[in-house]
């Protein structure tokens, strides 16, 4: 059945192919790249030492994904994660949460509350309102500071056009109505351009709507048929909580969600030398049920009636200015930002049976400033920069009966009084052209954190202190070689170092990880480290066919898990009236990650081109025992696209595949959610898929697709929901 639908894809697009016989684009671009994402200013990617993966505009445009975690994943060189529809956590070198970091236009998205399991914060990027977005594999401490230990995900929103002299005004809009039938998905975006020759808006507003997630019927590539169906939900009636019967196992109750988001930006150019730069973002979700522990029973019984992440909500105001000096003489940069972001979330449980909904919410506040100065100097570039950063947490938390509306106190997920976190840092980053072939790179990081919880008052905390601080000496370094030969082939030599300082989650987070099992702070805590050497080269093999590849190694130290904890003399202590075992993160563990991914671009025929990625990563915890797994390890995956364009038409047809992962290399207990995989591991998995978009007039177009066309059932690694099944996607864009 596979080969034949195979055939059949392939044979009909090669039928409409001949049929079209004009000119195309080629589908390799040999002109270097400009990235930004390497130094926080703009680079040639041939002159960077890092891996750097470009989705630009029309690859956005062209893909559709619903969501920006779906984006990166379609991109076939970034891992996610998904523990319910509403979310995505990215996975980078097998490094996830708060061990990469986010990035939008410059501001650095990672708070003091980012976790070490899964995030879904990624999803408050509006995808819609996109330019382009940079991947940096690898750590990138040196310029991004805490978290980048992983690298680094760079998303930049569309910037306001100025208009031409001659013009004096330039308006342009543009709207997208988006269907896509796996979830009922119901989406609407607008955003229009103004400006003059001094003065530029943009402006971009989107709104979805995604019903329950169909996942596929086809379990292909399962042994076993009862993994991942949906089999009852959970109803209120007549006051009482009801086990459901589903009628359709392959409909994802309890997955469904809407969020809207919002981009504001405006520039102001008064000469040429000068840039102001306002970027104002909202984004804000309604209820996300947390689909994966409502799919949890016990002897038939659901465990949870109830539980979702209240309305996440960021919103973001940020302001730019840019000095540029004379670019043929002296190639001098100056950048200042200062930004402010209001940031809340929440959690809302509740157990099957119980009449009372906890909920814990937290709201944080963080203020950031960066500076940088770039120069040039004969065959010297020197980027000098400073960054700093404030986080102020509120914890707050209530139970409420839904009998009655009676509401009690609860435990807070961090401590109820105050909650403060402080970095700043400088750096500065160089680069030295070595004769006509190799480009040095080098650059070094010097800072320090600071970290004070107070607990309030003790009727949930009744511990001997009140209150933890820590500060910490931070540091990171980098050196890289590039060769570039005249035929263009560039080969890169990299060792980096990368930090994460403790967070308020690392040090201050208290909480009942389950019955009888208590995690208490230990403000002994050190930074996590890495160093990670690596090799990445690009050659253009022939004129039609680009060679690109990557190998890396991680050693890392000092390692944060969550451990057995002696807590002062005491292993045991009383818990909510009972006794519960002492659990803490602790700097314990040495591990190592080693992997590679390699990339070929191909275009055999004028207006055909071929792309094909694959990552491998292997890690493992070094203990004097033997060696063990290292969670957020994700198995091989890949993506093959066979692309076609030409004139009025494009289309694509690829397979996303992911390798197996086998239990014994799960870290049991840790973030690789054994209890969502069945018995074996997760099994191995591909979806074929086929996308296309034809302009029926210069100012709109048509974008429709076809996901998972044989229907399979799958699920990707440390995931609690299926992916979706077949899913038909119709996208009218109209523009002015």
């Amino acid at each position: 059945m596979i080969k034949s639908l195979l055939r059949f894809c392939f044979v009909a697009w090669c039928n409409f192919a001949i049929g079209q016989n004009t000119e195309s684009e080629s589908a390799l671009k040999m002109l270097d790249t400009v990235v930004v994402s390497a130094n926080r200013s703009t680079d040639l990617a041939s002159k960077t030492s890092q891996e750097i993966k470009v989705l630009p505009k029309h690859f956005i445009k062209f893909q559709q994904a619903q969501t920006a975690a779906d984006l990166l994943q379609s991109s076939g060189s970034v891992f996610v994660q998904k523990s319910q529809q509403g979310g995505g956590s990215p996975v980078l070198r097998g490094f996830e949460a708060n061990r990469i970091c986010l990035v939008i236009d410059g501001v650095r998205m990672n708070n003091a509350i980012y976790r070490g399991g899964h995030l879904q914060n990624v999803i408050s990027i509006d995808n819609w309102s996109l330019e382009k977005v940079e991947v940096l594999q690898g750590p990138a401490s040196t310029i991004y500071g805490s978290d980048a230990l992983g690298g680094v995900v760079h998303f930049f929103t569309q910037k306001p056009q100025l208009a031409n002299p001659k013009n004096g005004f330039l308006a342009k809009a543009n709207t997208n109505l988006r269907y896509s039938s796996a979830n009922n998905e119901q989406t609407g975006h607008l955003d229009f351009n103004l400006g003059n020759n001094k003065l530029a808006s943009f402006t971009s507003l989107t709104y979805s709507k995604f019903g329950d997630l169909k996942s596929g019927k086809n379990q292909i590539f399962n042994p076993d048929l009862n993994f991942g169906k949906r089999n009852f939900y959970v109803e209120r009636i007549n006051g009482k909580d009801s086990s459901v019967k589903n009628r359709n196992p392959a409909l994802q109750v309890g997955s469904e969600y809407q969020q809207i988001d919002l981009v504001q930006r405006l520039i102001f150019k008064p000469d040429s030398s000068n840039e102001h730069g306002l970027n104002f973002q909202v984004s804000r979700t309604g209820d996300v049920p947390r689909y994966d522990r409502l799919s949890e029973s016990k002897n038939g019984i659901p465990k949870f009636a109830e539980w979702f992440y209240g309305p996440q909500e960021r919103v973001m105001l940020a302001y730019d200015y840019v000095h540029t000096g004379d670019l043929k003489k002296d190639d001098k940069v100056l950048q200042i930002g200062i930004n402010h972001q209001w940031i809340e979330e929440s959690r809302n449980t509740r157990n099957f049976g119980n009449s009372f909904l906890t909920n814990r919410t937290e709201k944080i506040q963080v203020s950031g400033l960066h500076a940088s100065y770039k120069s040039r100097i004969n065959r010297h570039i020197f980027r000098i920069g400073a960054d700093f950063q404030s986080n102020f947490l509120v914890s707050r938390a209530s139970k409420e009966s839904v009998n009655t509306g009676e509401k009690q106190p609860q435990s807070t997920r961090y401590p109820a009084g105050n909650n403060e976190f402080y970095s700043g840092a400088a750096y500065v980053s160089h680069s030295l052209v070595l004769g006509s072939r190799f480009t040095l790179n080098d650059g070094l990081r010097l800072g320090i954190t600071r970290l004070s919880s107070s607990f309030g008052n003790s009727d949930f905390y009744p511990f001997p202190f009140r209150r933890v601080e820590q500060n910490n000496f931070v540091y990171s370094g980098s050196v890289g070689l590039i060769y570039k030969s005249a035929q263009d082939a560039k080969i890169g030599f990299l060792v980096s170092t990368g930090f994460r300082s403790p967070n308020i989650d690392d040090l201050a987070k208290v909480f009942d990880s389950s019955p009888g099992n208590l995690i208490v702070p230990n403000p002994n805590l050190k930074p996590e480290k890495t160093i990670t050497s690596e090799i990445n080269f690009s050659i253009p093999v022939t004129k039609k066919l680009q060679w690109q590849s990557t190998g890396f190694y991680t050693q890392m130290r000092d390692a944060i898990v969550t451990d057995s904890f002696n807590f002062y003399g005491a292993t045991v202590v009383e818990y909510d009236g009972k006794p519960s075992s002492v659990f803490a993160n602790q700097n314990q563990n040495k591990a190592f990650i080693s992997g590679f991914s390699t990339n070929l671009n191909f275009q055999p025929f004028p207006f055909w081109s071929l792309e094909g990625n694959l990552t491998m990563t292997y890690g493992r915890i070094q203990k004097k025992t033997g060696n063990t797994p290292l969670d957020h390890i994700p198995p091989i995956f890949s993506r093959l696209a066979i692309s076609y364009h030409k004139l009025k038409f494009r289309g694509m047809f690829y397979i996303l595949h992911n390798g197996r992962k086998n239990i014994k290399d799960y870290l049991l207990n840790g973030e690789d959610n054994e209890a969502y995989a069945p018995s074996s591991g997760m099994p191995a998995w591909f979806t074929l898929n086929i996308r296309g978009q034809y302009k029926i007039h210069k100012n709109i177009q048509i974008l429709s697709g076809i996901e998972n066309l044989m229907d399979v059932q799958y699920r990707t690694f440390a995931s609690g929901i299926n992916g979706a099944g077949r899913n038909f996607s119709i996208t009218l864009n109209a523009s002015l």
